[in-house]
């Protein structure tokens, strides 16, 4: 971003990249196009060299886990929903961090999915 200025849109009619959250009561964060700086590149997914995963797991989030997901197909169930996503965030704590090898692993990880990084002066990377 070329300042701190943190930006919203709820008409979705400006141009730029929209974060907007699954509670539509919730403000839609907008990166605009003519004050973002974009980059892009290709990143062949051949060439990442991925360490051996550790997986971790920890049965409180795990139940947690468990239960959300039994209440969302009770609500399924119940209403007429069309689509859910389901969604939480861990926090970690990072000993080291390298941008460029965590976003490789992210690739190799969601191999279908969008995955992007980004960063605003306001809420961090």
């Amino acid at each position: 971003m070329e300042d701190n200025t943190l930006s919203y849109t709820d008409s979705f009619s400006e141009s730029g990249f929209v974060f907007a959250p699954f509670d539509a009561r919730e403000k839609a964060v907008l990166f605009p196009l003519s004050k973002a700086e974009f980059l892009t590149g290709r990143i062949s997914v051949k060439t990442i060299s991925l360490k051996e995963k550790e997986f971790f797991v920890d049965e409180v989030s795990k139940n947690y886990h468990i239960k959300l997901v039994e209440k969302a197909i009770d609500n399924i169930i119940d209403t007429d929903l069309k689509k859910v996503v389901i969604s939480r965030k861990e926090k970690i704590q990072l000993v080291s961090f390298d941008i460029l090898e965590m976003y490789q692993k992210l690739l190799e990880n969601y191999k279908n999915a969008f995955v992007y990084v980004w960063y605003h002066p306001k809420v961090g990377l």
